[in-house]
């Protein structure tokens, strides 16, 4: 299957606790950064107190 550079992440977030996904890796995407402490809410809806997944993103853009 060829696939072009657009379908490669550049950056892939997990939560430690994961409890929506089942975390996989996906073709040649990069090895997650795993934000520990957190689960599926806390890296998709970061809050004020909690900003390590918004910290992972504004280091891949």
């Amino acid at each position: 299957m060829l696939l072009g550079n657009f379908t490669i992440a550049k950056g892939v977030i997990w939560a430690e606790m994961e409890n929506v996904i089942f975390p996989d890796n996906f073709l040649n995407d990069p090895e997650p950064i795993i934000i520990e402490g957190a689960d599926h809410y806390d890296v998709c809806k970061p809050k004020m107190n909690f900003l390590n997944p918004i910290d992972e993103l504004l280091k891949l853009i």
